[in-house]
């Protein structure tokens, strides 16, 4: 049984196991509160064809089950009618209880793009980044009761470069993920798996969720440099961009580069000049490019109505 999100790594995984692997159902992971959208919500935030584990579920005929916290009895009775032996979660927005990890026999295996114990938590890219790491990886681990505690099974180091953002080493981890989830599930079924226990290692910096209105950029101090790279591990995970107004805020925004070129009138904001869209800094430019995209789009367009709304 595979958990994930509607994205590359769990489509991805959810593939690869289903060409070695009878596949008995695919759980969709979401948010507390979560309510099934309208149809015209879906054609705004459909997933793209890379990331769409519904549809490839129902595509092989495979159960589908969409779990929230609010409905963990219906989980209980789904995973109970498929009886799956083991569960494989890649992308999850919860943990799971203890009583829904006893009905896999062979326990369930977790992706992590972190080497454990460093980064336990939510949003271990970002802060790898965050910390200029020059080396990360990524961890295969039995789920056990903690956050990200459990056993390890497999482990790869993967080498960070200067400015490589939060996208690019997505799509690199994404890339590995299937093979050693493969060699666990192997090493699991054959009994031949040796898990290597880390919950009372240490963990140096845990990878949280940042708290409401917290800024991890110091833009009074930090270097050009500092901020570039800071923004490029955040793109895709988190918002970290000055404010846009309306319509700029009704694109995606990228960080694409910076150099050294000192501004005038540096501030947290967003210039667009004829050298294109730019932060200016004291000490360099930070470049940006529009992307468009539907749930932005949508997201931008709500906003900008609920604010006239409020005038």
């Amino acid at each position: 049984m595979i958990f994930g999100r509607q994205a590359e790594l769990s489509l991805t995984v959810l593939k690869a196991v289903a060409e070695r692997y009878p596949v008995v159902g695919v759980i969709e992971s979401q948010f507390r509160g979560y309510r099934a959208p309208q149809a015209w919500q879906r054609w705004l935030s459909r997933p793209s064809p890379a990331q769409d584990i519904e549809r490839f579920a129902r595509e092989h005929a495979i159960p589908f089950f969409v779990m929230v916290p609010e409905r963990l009895d219906a989980l209980a009775a789904f995973i109970r009618r498929v009886q799956p032996a083991v569960g494989v979660i890649a992308k999850m927005v919860q943990l799971l209880p203890m009583e829904i990890v006893s009905l896999f026999p062979l326990g369930i295996i977790n992706v992590h793009p972190s080497l454990l114990p460093r980064y336990r938590g939510p949003i271990p890219v970002f802060w790898t980044l965050y910390h200029q790491e020059t080396v990360s990886g990524l961890t295969i681990h039995l789920v056990d009761k903690g956050a990200d505690t459990g056993d390890i099974l497999k482990q790869k180091e993967l080498p960070l470069s200067f400015g490589e953002g939060a996208e690019e080493f997505n799509r690199r981890y994404t890339a590995e993920a299937p093979a050693l989830v493969l060699e666990a599930l192997e090493d699991l079924a054959g009994g031949t798996a040796v898990p290597r226990s880390q919950r009372m290692l240490p963990c140096p910096f845990r990878a949280r969720f940042l708290k409401p209105n917290e800024d991890p950029i110091d833009w009074s101090e930090w270097s050009v440099e500092r901020i570039y790279q800071v923004l490029r591990g955040a793109d895709s995970i988190l918002d970290l961009l000055p404010q846009r107004p309306f319509p700029l805020s009704l694109c995606e925004w990228r960080v694409v580069g910076f150099d050294r070129r000192p501004s005038s009138f540096p501030g947290r904001k967003i210039v667009i000049g004829f050298s294109g869209c730019y932060i200016p800094r004291r000490d360099g430019r930070i470049f940006l490019k529009p992307r468009f995209s539907l749930w932005q789009f949508r997201c931008g367009l709500k906003d900008f109505v609920s604010r006239r709304r409020a005038r």
